[in-house]
C-alpha cells in the first residue's frame, strides 16, 4: 500500500522540521552568533562546548562580546586558548541541564559549572531571580524575556540572562549579557574586593590552610567588612574561626530560614531570612555570593560574636563557685555583719 504523495510530502516536511539544530546554529539563534565565533577559534573549545555531556551553555550575547575592546578581547580569547585547556571556557558550560524555571526558584539555584574547583566539584554559579524592572523601563522587554534572572561567578560579579530557553540538540543555551568571571582563591578575592583587615587578621593566625583546604563541599568564609572590624576594635577582638564554616557551600540558595551552621571553633551560627535580607546572628550580609576557588565568600555588617551555650548544672556550678568566692571576698574585707 503506498501513502499517497501529499502525505508523503507532509512526513517529509515534519522530519525536516524536528531536524537537529548544531550547538552553532542555536547560538546564531540566541542572539550569540559572536560567541560561536570565539568558539570555533579552537578546536579544543570546539570539542567542549559540543561534547555531548554539556546540557547547558551560557553564551554571552553579540553585544556583551563586541563590548570588550580590542585589548580585553584579545586578552579574554588567550585566556579561553590557554588556560588549562580552556580552562575559562568550561566555566560557560554545564553538565546539568538548567533552564530558566530552575534559575527562577525561590531563593535561587547552585549550577555547577564544567570548570574544575578545588576539592574535585564544579565551580557553582548562583542564580537568583531580581525584582522586575519599573514599567516604561527602556530594558524591561530584554530582561522579561531572560526570566529575571542573575548569574553569579567569581568576585561576586554577575551577568543578567537576557534570551532563555533557546533549544539545541544536546540541551539548552542561556543567553547572558557578560562573560563568567573566573573564581580566585580566597586570599586573591580579599584583596581585589579590599577586605584588607580580614586578610591582614588571617595571616597573623594558623587558619590560612583552613580556608585553603580543598574540601569536596567548600569552605564558607563570613568576612567581616573593614568597618565592622573598626567597629568592634581591630582583630584583637574577633574570633576568626567564628566565621569559618568548613564542608559547606554557603552561597545564597543554600542558606536557608533555620539553617544551623558549625563553625571551625566549633560555635553554631543559625541562619534568619528576613524579606530579601540574610542574616547570621545580628549580623547581615551585605555583599554576597562572592565565589572562591574552594568555596565562597559571604561579606557581613558586623563582626559574629560566638554564643556560649547554657551547660545546665556545669553553668549551675559554675555560678555557685562565684557567689561562694564573693562571700569569701567579702568576709576577708570585713563586710560579714552586712549579710546577716
Amino acid at each position: 500500500m503506498h501513502l499517497p504523495t501529499s502525505l508523503t510530502l507532509l512526513a517529509v516536511s515534519f522530519t525536516a522540521s524536528v531536524q537537529a539544530v548544531t550547538l552553532f546554529e542555536g547560538l546564531i539563534a540566541a542572539n550569540a552568533s559572536r560567541f560561536a565565533e570565539f568558539i570555533q577559534t579552537d578546536l579544543s573549545l570546539v570539542a567542549i562546548f559540543t561534547s555531548p555531556d554539556v546540557k547547558t551553555v551560557f553564551a554571552p550575547t553579540d553585544d556583551a562580546v563586541e563590548g570588550f575592546n580590542e585589548t580585553d578581547f584579545r586578552r579574554s580569547l588567550h585566556l579561553f586558548a590557554r588556560q588549562g585547556t580552556n580552562r575559562n571556557g568550561r566555566q560557560q558550560c554545564s553538565d546539568e541541564v538548567t533552564d530558566v524555571a530552575a534559575q527562577q526558584a525561590p531563593g535561587g539555584t547552585v549550577v555547577q559549572s564544567n570548570l574544575p574547583a578545588d576539592g574535585g566539584r564544579g565551580s557553582p554559579i548562583v542564580a537568583k531571580a531580581i525584582a522586575a524592572p519599573p514599567p516604561g523601563n527602556a530594558t524591561t522587554k530584554r530582561q522579561v524575556s531572560g526570566g529575571q534572572v542573575r548569574l553569579f561567578s567569581g568576585l561576586g560579579n554577575n551577568v543578567t540572562l537576557v534570551k532563555g530557553d533557546t533549544p539545541y540538540d544536546s540541551g539548552l543555551i542561556q543567553t547572558v549579557d557578560g562573560f563568567f568571571t573566573a573564581p580566585l582563591s580566597l586570599s586573591a578575592t580579599l584583596a581585589a574586593k579590599g577586605l584588607t583587615a580580614f586578610a591582614s587578621a588571617l595571616n597573623s593566625t594558623n587558619l590560612t590552610s583552613t580556608v585553603a583546604a580543598p574540601l569536596q563541599a567548600g569552605v564558607t568564609v563570613f568576612v567581616p567588612s573593614d568597618a565592622a572590624f573598626a567597629a568592634a576594635g581591630g582583630s584583637a577582638n574577633v574570633n576568626l574561626a567564628s566565621h569559618i564554616v568548613p564542608n559547606f557551600l554557603g552561597v545564597t540558595p543554600n542558606l536557608k530560614d533555620g539553617v544551623v551552621l558549625t563553625t571551625q571553633a566549633g560555635t553554631k551560627l543559625t541562619v534568619r531570612v528576613r524579606g530579601e535580607e540574610i542574616f547570621l546572628g545580628e549580623a547581615r550580609i551585605q555583599a554576597n555570593d562572592l565565589i572562591t576557588s574552594n568555596g565562597a565568600i559571604q561579606v557581613i555588617d558586623k563582626v559574629i560574636t560566638p554564643v556560649v551555650p547554657f551547660t545546665g548544672a556545669a553553668a549551675a556550678g559554675k555560678s555557685h563557685s562565684i557567689v561562694v568566692t564573693t562571700l569569701s571576698v567579702l568576709v576577708s574585707l570585713g563586710f560579714a555583719r552586712f549579710m546577716i
